[in-house]
């Protein structure tokens, strides 16, 4: 997940911030997806709380921002 979200802001930071918060908001929702099936000792730093807490959050923050990748126009 930390890759993801590292390879995401590099690539916003590069000029293609759509494509780089897309990137992100799908880092979230694979950490949302690995924080469901994985057991309580494998998720690592995914696990902060109890798992349905951890997988709320992630989940509305992927969702939330995949969205807003998804609503707001490009730039021309």
């Amino acid at each position: 997940m930390l890759v993801g979200v590292a390879s995401g802001v590099l690539w916003a930071g590069l000029g293609h911030w759509k494509r780089g918060t897309f990137v992100i908001g799908a880092a979230f929702a694979l950490g949302t997806v690995l924080r469901a099936v994985l057991p309580n000792e494998r998720v690592g730093l995914l696990g902060v709380r109890t798992r349905l807490v951890d997988v709320a959050c992630l989940g509305v923050l992927a969702l939330g921002i995949i969205i807003l990748v998804l609503v707001v126009p490009p730039q021309v």
